[in-house]
């Protein structure tokens, strides 16, 4: 009996301390190795910082018209209350906004958010706060339509007072239309069939070369075509991301026999990004002394993203 007892009790301790138990769903007499348990844990824990359900599908969210807030600061603190109160007021679009394009933002697939400057406030070992860093949102000066939020695999970032699009592993192409209401655009429109008609890379190589010329910037069919361009109030612009995926991803723990895969470190960062192929046009509606700017957008078409071909020589790295 005594025996019994410091069994149950040593069974009791190492379920405190590793707060977890095999999988029900398999057989106790034939457990999984270690490695199978860990995938788990960690694409748990991933899920559930990038608002995924188990199956790994994005959540539906009630309200994607508005960027969600980040919860903690750029040191790994929490945000206070007041601290929190504090980036809704400076996110927030003006009142006179949100009630002028309200018919508008109670269609499906609709937004509006503010873009604010890069001002370069935090590096690895440094947090600025001092001038126009007082007032510093993270990555509140990158967007993803992706996400319908700000986010640093951005699909739009401003810097230097243009818009520029694109970020790891990400190809984007910006045009813009003039002086165009967003409720007279469709895929059909000129400007933006072109964007249809762009095909993605198949192969790093491709993709290279693609970049180097979206970089350079091109003309076709009356429009400039680039990866950037300076934003001016009143008038619309298009843009193309796509969001590529590699043909297969590194491994995040390898198994006894894996071949080790040389791969950009980054590329564990955006496994479980939203890796879509995505056009939207938006407009801006207004501009502030500091030249922060609010964006009304649309999306117009929405795809599961192309994958890029690795040779079993190449290392998996960024084509930008």
């Amino acid at each position: 009996m005594k025996r019994l007892v410091i069994l149950i009790g040593l069974m009791l301790a190492a379920s405190t301390l590793f707060g977890q138990t095999p999988n029900p769903s398999y057989p106790t007499n034939n457990p999984l190795p270690d490695w199978v348990y860990k995938t788990a844990e960690e694409r748990r824990k991933m899920y559930e910082l990038t608002g995924r359900t188990p199956d790994g599908m994005i959540a539906d969210r009630p309200d994607g018209r508005f960027p969600r807030l980040h919860g903690t600061r750029p040191d790994g603190k929490p945000y206070t209350k007041e601290e929190l109160e504090k980036i809704r007021a400076l996110l927030l679009p003006a009142p006179e906004d949100l009630e002028t394009y309200k018919a508008f933002l109670d269609r499906p697939k609709t937004g509006i958010f503010r873009l604010f400057s890069f001002y370069d406030c935090y590096s690895k070992n440094l947090i600025r706060t001092d001038g126009p860093c007082a007032d510093f949102i993270e990555d509140s000066w990158s967007f993803s339509f992706r996400w319908k939020t700000y986010n640093n695999l951005s699909d739009v970032a401003l810097v230097d007072g243009q818009i520029q699009t694109g970020s790891f592993f990400t190809q984007g192409l910006i045009v813009a239309l003039g002086d165009v209401p967003l409720d007279n655009l469709s895929l059909a429109s000129d400007g933006i069939k072109d964007l249809v008609e762009f095909k993605p890379a198949a192969t790093f190589d491709e993709a290279r070369r693609h970049s180097k010329k979206i970089k350079e910037g091109f003309d076709f069919a009356g429009f400039r075509f680039a990866d950037r361009l300076t934003p001016e109030v009143g008038r619309t612009y298009a843009l193309r991301s796509i969001a590529y995926r590699p043909h297969k991803w590194p491994p995040i723990f390898l198994r006894p026999g894996d071949k080790l895969v040389r791969a950009d470190a980054r590329f564990f960062g955006i496994r479980y990004d939203v890796r879509d192929d995505l056009i939207v046009v938006f407009r801006v509606i207004r501009k502030d002394a500091d030249g922060n700017l609010t964006i009304l957008w649309k999306e117009l078409q929405r795809r599961d993203a192309p994958k890029i071909k690795f040779s079993d020589k190449e290392i998996m790295r960024d084509f930008n």
